[in-house]
């Protein structure tokens, strides 16, 4: 079985890989093949360059919302997220209605690299945010001085700002649980990160989503080097040709004048 996948042609170009499965199947084929879950990053990236492509798609990204007993959240990158590294478990205790709660070694784990200040956050990968902090919609114009926004797209967020705003988006929605909810739990947990569609005039980031669908849309993002053009035979088909950045333009034997 293999992923099916469509390539965004960009120069170097996008491969977007795409698997219906349940969470832990889906994440167990991208390990196979190579393959990280998509970033939100990324796929903001795959929306904009595309015009479009998996703006209909609710997609489960890597990022990842830890939630606190005194109701703070911690947002992980990728690479810490402690759903990426136990798929099958999350996806057990979702689909039992019980949370993935975090042993203390995971806990700390996080907590040792959570910062508030943005750049920092960036820097160690997991943002620390206090639960009066937390707002619940960021107008579109606004997403380049909001702090999970730039958190979640890092240096993209301007180019996913200018799409959404072409896209006559006014606001992204930020759904997370409630404070009362988490402080009810027995230990701190962690739930996925999914993007929303971006359809009529909103879309939302939702850290209080779970794995409990037996079916899901897990997604890849690989960068694959665009082939190299054939110059010459470019040359001879035209009076010029750009590539690159650079204007190649074609050396023709003039006739001798005497």
């Amino acid at each position: 079985m293999t992923l099916d996948y469509v390539t965004v042609p960009i120069g170097e170009a996008l491969r977007v890989y795409s698997y219906r499965a349940s969470f832990a199947k889906g994440m167990a084929k991208l390990r196979q093949e190579g393959l990280d879950l998509i970033t939100a990053r990324e796929l903001a990236e795959v929306r904009t360059l595309s015009n479009g492509l998996l703006c209909h798609e609710v997609a489960i990204v890597g990022e990842s919302y830890t939630y606190l007993p005194n109701g703070d959240i911690m947002i992980a990158a990728r690479e810490l997220s402690p759903l990426i590294k136990r798929a099958d478990s999350a996806m057990r205790e979702h689909y039992e209605d019980e949370e993935f709660y975090l042993d203390k070694r995971a806990i700390r784990r996080l907590m040792d690299r959570a910062e508030t200040g943005l750049e920092k956050a960036i820097s160690t990968g997991v943002l620390y945010l206090p639960r009066k902090e937390v707002k619940r919609e960021f107008p579109v114009a606004a997403i380049c001085e909001e702090t999970v926004p730039l958190f979640l797209l890092r240096d993209y967020a301007m180019k996913y700002q200018e799409f959404l705003a072409g896209k006559k988006v006014e606001s992204v929605q930020h759904s997370v649980l409630g404070a009362h909810y988490a402080k009810r739990q027995k230990k701190p947990f962690t739930r996925p990160l999914k993007l929303g569609s971006v359809f009529g005039w909103s879309t939302s980031f939702d850290g209080d989503s779970d794995l409990g669908s037996h079916v899901c849309t897990t997604m890849a993002v690989r960068r694959v080097n665009a082939p190299e053009p054939d110059i010459r035979k470019a040359l001879e088909e035209g009076d010029e040709f750009r590539y690159n950045g650079l204007l190649y333009v074609p050396v023709r034997d003039e006739p001798r004048t005497s």
